[in-house]
């Protein structure tokens, strides 16, 4: 019979003696801050690819002159608004399972005691087992561990009680390499959709624009609006494949950045200089945070 995953953990930090340095602990709280709210980019993605489906699907049935037909294309479209108000559930949970995990690296990297902290790890197992539950109901493959969420909460709460010092930093020690198998089939999974399905859709989407566009020229029925359609639909579709582009590679460097964090609290050591993997991981972030503001759905 297989041990419950937190005594395993558990077992393992109360036997262990070493500790971390601050320098180490604090490239952990890094590496968490700038993974914390990560979701918010592959959720833009989503919902500038269901506004521009909408658009596309209006402007086509603008160029139909039967009336049945036309009103037949925007109920069309109004029937994929009401089904795609939330898209790609795994996608989405995916990103919100790395949040999680990043939030709870934070508590337990924090430099400040949190009062209620008891609370805070139950809230925090509950919530990621919650997700990975609704996951795992969705990917029956994946090889998610049960009862990560409870290790997570245990351990939090452990950190509460015995703050800082050995027993805090043996936490870390277990949890992140623990955690590469979520984080690796959570990136992996967003790696698989933005590398097909969006791809797909993104070229679907230009030739559908540049096709109703010319169906209405052809027609002597462009107008201003139209033209301001189209313009904003092109634009809309080269940062979208840009921001594609630039999570990927997010995802690629987040988990070099956490593999890199494996590696270096491996053994006690003071850290002279901040961690590359991690520079080039907040950067991407920050790439991703400029081109966002470009989209204008």
């Amino acid at each position: 019979m297989k041990k419950p995953i937190y005594v395993l953990i558990t077992s393992l930090i109360l036997g262990s003696c070493a500790s971390l340095t601050k320098t180490q602990i604090s490239a952990v709280n890094e590496f968490a801050q700038t993974s914390k709210k990560i979701s918010v980019y592959p959720s833009k993605i989503i919902a500038v690819l269901n506004e521009i489906h909408i658009k596309n699907g209006i402007i086509t049935a603008s160029t139909y002159t039967d009336n049945i037909v036309r009103e037949k294309a925007i109920l069309n479209v109004v029937q994929f608004k009401v089904k795609n108000d939330i898209v790609t559930t795994k996608l989405n949970l995916s990103f919100q399972i790395i949040d999680k995990y990043a939030q709870s690296l934070l508590l337990i990297s924090s430099d400040k005691h949190t009062k209620d902290i008891d609370s805070l790890a139950s809230n925090f197992g509950a919530g990621i087992d919650s997700l990975i539950s609704i996951y795992k109901s969705i990917d029956k493959e994946t090889k998610i561990p049960d009862g990560f969420g409870a290790a997570i909460g245990k351990l939090i709460s452990l950190s509460g009680k015995q703050y800082i010092k050995i027993k805090q930093a043996n936490e870390i020690k277990k949890l992140i390499p623990q955690a590469d198998v979520l984080l690796v089939s959570m990136t992996n999974n967003i790696d698989n959709y933005l590398s097909e399905t969006a791809t797909s859709l993104l070229t679907s989407y230009g030739d559908e624009a540049k096709t109703n566009y010319e169906e209405l020229l052809k027609q002597n029925k462009a107008s201003i609006e139209n033209d301001k359609d189209y313009f904003q639909l092109l634009t809309n579709i080269h940062y979208v494949e840009e921001l594609r582009k630039e999570i990927i590679t997010t995802i690629k460097d987040i988990q070099i950045a956490h593999d890199k964090l494996c590696e270096i609290i491996g053994k006690r050591t003071c850290l002279k200089k901040p961690v590359h993997e991690i520079q080039v991981f907040k950067e991407d972030v920050k790439k991703m945070k400029s081109t966002i503001t470009k989209l204008t759905f």
